[in-house]
């Protein structure tokens, strides 16, 4: 008869939901501290890419067997499963990449900011209440049935080689989709670049734009540019009586422009990222008749064109 081992884990003995809950709060310490380097990346990992699934694993079958499925005729059969430690990591392991990717999923969807206070939130509450339900659900099982981990190693193997090393490979794989699906749900998406434009009246009013126009007679528009593109980018504005105007002669915003049909006016500038231009721009057209004054804004990547219907008398 083979003697049995020292338990190390067992009734009394949930040191295996202890240890992952003392990950989960040395974690979040090293994350106040702001403590950075491979310690740190360690321990981090392992408290968001095991220790909720394993809490939920050591939850859900809490002892040492799991009822796989139960006949319903008088004689009944039951067929159970063995789930041992090695089990209840791969198991753990692929429960924490999905609850924490589903998790930061809801919770980043309009309701708060992926950032490393909610994912220790996240990670706290779970493992936590998680664990209580465990220790909970094994101390109401005969001490005989509930999980335990001794010192004995059977003669036998439960695993081969094979069987641990296709383990292994599992729970590698399972980490590393893990780390790049929270480093996609993390990452900020970059933004495209792009020109804000825009034409008011003078005041800044857009129903004051000018409507009737004597011949000659000036018009007043304010028009605004406001670059996104990320760095410093060349724009040209043009200003036309024709939808698709060719390069016009230079203007100056500061004085008064004659657009004339079939002579664009353009003028040349440059902008920073986030800088804006903006200038109240004095018109005349030299043509009677009902007109479209075409504003063309290109800014290498894209043309941007608003108009104003005009009467000149």
């Amino acid at each position: 008869m083979m003697k049995a081992g020292k338990t190390i884990i067992g009734p009394g003995r949930p040191f295996d939901l202890i240890i992952i809950c003392l990950i989960v709060v040395a974690a979040l310490l090293l994350a106040i501290m702001e403590t950075e380097g491979p310690v740190r990346w360690a321990v981090a990992f392992l408290a968001v890419f095991l220790c909720p699934g394993y809490a939920i694993v050591s939850a859900l079958f809490p002892g040492r067997k799991a009822l796989l499925s139960q006949t319903t005729i008088v004689r009944r059969e039951e067929h159970l499963l063995d789930i041992g430690f090695l089990e209840r990591l791969v198991l753990g392991v692929g429960l924490s990449a999905a609850i924490m990717a589903l998790a930061g999923t809801i919770v980043t969807r309009g309701i708060l900011d992926f950032n490393d206070t909610v994912v220790g939130a996240e990670t706290v509450l779970i493992t936590f209440v998680s664990s209580i339900i465990a220790i909970v659900r094994r101390s109401s099982l005969p001490r005989g049935d509930q999980f335990a981990i001794t010192t004995r190693i059977k003669r036998k193997m439960p695993y081969s080689a094979a069987e641990m090393g296709v383990a292994v490979v599992i729970i590698a794989a399972i980490m590393v989709l893990s780390v790049v699906l929270v480093n996609g749900l993390n990452a900020k998406p970059t933004p495209d670049p792009y020109s804000e434009f825009g034409v008011t009246g003078a005041d800044g009013d857009v129903t004051h734009l000018p409507k009737v126009l004597a011949t000659n007679q000036a018009g007043f528009i304010k028009v605004t540019v406001v670059s996104h593109s990320g760095d410093t980018n060349r724009y040209q504005l043009t200003m036309a009586l024709e939808q698709s105007p060719s390069a016009g002669t230079s203007f100056d915003p500061s004085q008064q422009v004659s657009v004339a049909p079939g002579a664009p006016r353009s003028y040349t500038f440059d902008l920073d990222d986030g800088e804006r231009w903006e200038s109240t721009i004095s018109f005349v057209i030299p043509a009677s008749g009902e007109r479209t004054l075409y504003l063309v804004l290109d800014d290498g990547r894209e043309v941007k064109t608003l108009w104003l219907p005009l009467t000149i008398t």
